[in-house]
C-alpha cells in the first residue's frame, strides 16, 4: 500500500505540472503531503527495511509480520520443498499410464496441491519437534517457532491440523487403495525428525518419505502396486534424495557438530564426492531398470536416464562443500533434474505405444503359406 500511495501521489504531481492551473499545485501538495504521511502508515516491516536499508526484502517480508510467519513455517516461501515432494508422485503417476498416453492434468494438478499442502505439514511437524535445536543453527535460528513473538505451539498445532486438511481433501479423491497406502506414509512423516538424533544417515529416512509420492502416484492409476515395475523408480527416488540432501546439509555441518546433530555430510566428510558419485550410478541404473521392467520408449532413456547422469555428473564437478551458497545452489538446481525425468517418463511413454505397434506388425505372408494354413485348417 504504501509504494501505491507513492507512484499516485507522483502521478498527480506530474498532472499538476502539465495541467498549470491556478490553485491545482496548491491542492497537489496538501495531497502528495496526505499520500506520504498514509504511505509511512500503511507500509510493511519490510517496506520500512528496505528504504532504510536500500537492499531489497523478500516479498515475505512485505506481508504482514503474523501472515509471514506462518508462510514461513510452511516453507512457502521456498519452494523448492514442494517440487521435490511433488514430482516423485507425477513420476508415478506417469508409469502407470496407458502406452500411447499422457498422464492425467487432474491427477498432476491434485498431486501439486497435495504436495504444497503435505510439505508444510512435514516443515510444521519437524520445527515443532527441532524448536531447540533449530535455535544453535545458524541457518534456522530465526524460524517462527524459534524467534521471539513467533508462531506458538498451539497456534503451530492447530496450523498444522488445517494443513492435513488440506491434505485429506486430495486424499478422498483417490481410490480405496490409494487412500490406505498414502496414510501409511505418515508414521514416516512423523517420527522423521527423530532420525537425526539417532542416525548419520537421516536421508535414507527422509527419502522413503518423500519418495512415498512414487508408490501413490502408481497405485492411484493401477489401483494396485507392481513392485517389479514401480519398485525401481522408488529406490531410485531415495538414491537421489540422500544425494541432494546430502549436499544440502553440507551447509550446517559446523554448527550441526556444536548441536550433536548426525547427518551424512558429517558422516562421509572428506569422501563426499566418492559416495555421491556412487548414489549417482545407483539412481541411473534404477532408472534404466525402470525403463526395462515398465517398457518405455527410447526418449526415456536419452532424456530420463541419459540426462539425469549428465545432471548429477555437472552437480559433482562444479559443488563445493565448504561454501554454503554453492551447496544450496545445487539442491536447488535437483528441480531441473526431476523434471528432466518426468519429461523422460511422459515422452518414453508416449514413444512405447510406437515401439508396441511396430513389435506387433504382422508379417507378410505367401500364397504358398495361406494355402498350407487352410489345408492343415481342413484336414483337422
Amino acid at each position: 500500500p504504501g509504494h501505491l500511495m507513492a507512484a499516485l501521489a507522483k502521478f498527480m504531481r506530474g498532472t499538476s505540472l502539465l495541467l498549470g492551473r491556478k490553485g491545482f499545485g496548491g491542492k497537489m501538495a496538501r495531497f502528495q503531503l496526505r499520500a506520504s504521511l498514509l504511505r509511512v502508515r500503511f507500509m510493511s516491516q519490510g517496506e520500512r527495511k528496505e528504504e532504510k536499508s536500500g537492499k531489497t526484502i523478500p516479498l515475505v517480508d512485505r506481508l504482514p509480520r503474523k501472515i509471514g510467519l506462518y508462510i514461513k513455517l510452511a516453507r512457502m516461501d521456498r519452494p523448492i520443498g514442494s517440487w521435490l515432494l511433488m514430482l516423485p508422485c507425477w513420476w508415478g503417476t506417469t508409469l502407470a499410464t496407458s502406452p500411447g498416453s499422457l498422464p492425467s492434468p487432474t491427477l498432476l494438478a491434485m498431486f501439486m496441491f497435495g504436495s504444497i499442502v503435505m510439505r508444510g505439514a512435514g516443515c510444521t511437524i519437524n520445527d515443532l519437534w527441532d524448536r531447540d535445536l533449530d535455535a544453535k543453527v545458524e541457518r534456522t535460528k530465526d524460524r517462527p517457532l524459534v524467534v521471539e513473538n513467533g508462531v506458538s505451539v498451539p497456534n503451530a498445532l492447530t496450523f498444522l491440523g488445517a494443513q492435513l486438511f488440506g491434505g485429506l481433501t486430495v486424499l478422498a479423491n483417490l481410490n480405496y487403495y490409494t487412500q490406505v497406502l498414502s496414510l501409511c506414509s505418515m508414521p514416516l512423516v512423523v517420527v522423521y525428525p527423530l532420525m537425526k538424533r539417532i542416525t548419520y544417515l537421516p536421508q535414507i529416512w527422509l527419502g522413503m518419505v518423500f519418495n512415498w509420492g512414487v508408490l501413490v502416484g502408481y497405485a492411484s492409476q493401477m489401483n494396485t502396486l507392481d513392485l517389479y515395475v514401480v519398485g525401481p523408480l522408488y529406490i531410485s527416488g531415495i538414491l537421489w534424495t540422500v544425494f541432494y540432501d546430502t549436499i544440502y546439509a553440507h551447509q550446517d555441518k559446523r554448527d550441526d557438530v556444536t548441536a550433536g546433530v548426525k547427518s551424512s555430510a558429517l558422516l562421509f566428510g572428506d569422501n563426499s564426492t566418492l559416495v555421491l558419485s556412487s548414489l549417482g550410478v545407483g539412481m541411473v541404473g534404477c532408472l534404466y531398470l525402470t525403463g526395462e521392467n515398465g517398457g518405455l520408449g527410447l526418449p526415456y532413456y536419452i532424456l530420463a536416464v541419459g540426462g539425469s547422469g549428465l545432471h548429477i555428473s555437472w552437480q559433482l564437478l562444479s559443488v563445493n562443500f565448504d561454501s554454503p551458497k554453492s551447496c544450496r545452489d545445487k539442491f536447488i538446481s535437483n528441480q531441473w533434474l526431476g523434471l528432466i525425468v518426468f519429461l523422460g517418463l511422459v515422452l518414453g511413454r508416449l514413444y512405447s505405444d510406437v515401439q508396441q505397434k511396430g513389435d506387433e506388425k504382422p508379417h507378410a505372408t505367401s500364397k504358398t503359406e495361406v494355402d498350407s494354413v487352410v489345408s492343415t485348417g481342413q484336414k483337422s
